[in-house]
């Protein structure tokens, strides 16, 4: 039995607004224990999402456009 308090993870790296996998970078930001976050922004709904380094490079690749700028 799955854990109910567990986040759904958003594997196929769609908004979850809107549905679409069209995102650009808003910026990046470090937390205290050196970690970087990358804010990514849907290009359509302008909904945020926060994603470690490895997770940017994942969803960068699956991105609809070709390059994340």
């Amino acid at each position: 039995m799955k854990n109910p308090n567990i986040p759904k993870q958003n594997l196929e790296d769609c908004c979850t607004v809107c549905g679409r996998r069209d995102w650009e970078r808003g910026g990046t930001y470090r937390l205290s224990f050196r970690q970087t976050i990358y804010v990514l922004r849907c290009r359509n709904c302008r909904t945020v999402q926060r994603v470690p380094r490895y997770r940017f490079f994942q969803v960068a690749s699956r991105s609809d456009r070709e390059a994340i700028l």
